[in-house]
C-alpha cells in the first residue's frame, strides 16, 4: 500500500510553509483570524502545483455539510458528534465521501454515532505512534484515511514533507495518508499530446495532369508517395 505524508497548519503559519509542487498540505476553512485560511492561502500552494485538503472544525460542522471543506474536525471546542453525524447525512444526499478527523481514544465512540457507515472515513490522531506505525494502521484499517502522529511538542524536529522546515519552526501538524485518498487532492497531469496524424492516402494534383487528381498511398506520414491503380 502507498502513502502520502502532508502536514496541516493554521493562517499564521502560511508565510514560513513554502509550496512545493507535488506535495500535500491541510489548511482550514473555518476558524478565527488565525486559523481560517484565506483565498490567498490557498492560491499560494495551488499555483505552485502543490495539494490542499480544507478542514472545517467549527462546531457546527456546517461547512463540511455543504461541501465546502474536505474534513469535519471532531474534537473539543470543534464539531460535536452529533454535528458530524447530521454532516455526514447531508452529504450522503449528494453521494459524497465524508471524512472524519478525531483522536484515537474518541474514534469508536465517533463511529458508533455515525448512523450509516456508507461512504464514511476517518482521520484518527495519536501522537504516541511513529509515522511507520501509522502506516501498519492504515493498512489494518480501510476506513482510516489518515492518521496525524505528531505535533511540534511530540515531533519538533520532523519536517514538513519537501521541505526543510521543522514543525516547531512553523507550528503544525504531521499526517500520513492513503494514497487512494490523497491523490484526490493533488493536481492532475496533464493529458499526453495526441498522436500525431496518420496519413495514409492523399491525392496528387499537378499541372502536368491538367490538374485532375491522382490517387496515392503513404506507408511514412507523407515522406514518399507511390500511386493506387485506379
Amino acid at each position: 500500500m502507498s502513502f502520502i505524508p502532508f502536514a496541516d497548519f493554521t493562517h499564521d503559519s502560511v508565510p514560513r510553509v513554502p509550496a512545493v509542487k507535488g506535495t500535500l498540505i491541510a489548511l482550514y476553512a473555518t476558524g478565527t483570524s488565525g486559523i481560517e485560511a484565506t483565498a490567498a492561502d490557498i492560491l499560494k500552494y495551488k499555483a505552485a502545483g502543490a495539494g490542499v485538503i480544507l478542514i472545517d472544525q467549527s462546531p457546527s460542522l456546517s461547512v463540511f455539510a455543504a461541501g465546502l471543506a474536505d474534513v469535519g474536525d471532531v474534537e473539543a471546542f470543534a464539531g460535536t458528534f452529533a454535528a458530524a453525524a447530521l454532516a455526514v447525512e447531508q452529504r450522503q444526499a449528494h453521494t459524497w465521501q465524508s471524512t472524519l478527523y478525531v483522536s484515537y481514544n474518541a474514534f469508536s465512540s465517533l463511529k458508533h454515532a455515525i448512523r450509516n457507515p456508507a461512504g464514511v472515513l476517518y482521520g484518527v490522531a495519536d501522537y504516541s505512534w511513529s509515522q511507520a506505525q501509522s502506516e501498519q494502521l492504515l493498512d489494518q484499517h480501510p476506513d482510516w484515511a489518515y492518521t496525524q502522529y505528531g505535533d511540534p511538542a511530540s515531533n519538533p524536529g520532523t519536517l514538513i514533507p519537501g521541505t526543510n522546515i521543522t514543525l516547531r519552526a512553523c507550528n503544525a501538524d504531521i499526517d500520513i495518508a492513503q494514497q487512494s485518498w490523497a491523490a484526490q487532492f493533488l493536481p492532475k497531469p496533464p493529458p499526453p499530446p495526441p498522436p500525431p496524424a496518420v496519413i495514409t492516402d492523399g491525392i496528387l494534383v499537378s499541372k502536368t495532369m491538367g490538374w485532375t487528381g491522382h490517387k496515392m498511398k503513404t506507408a511514412d506520414h507523407g515522406h514518399t508517395w507511390t500511386p493506387v491503380n485506379p
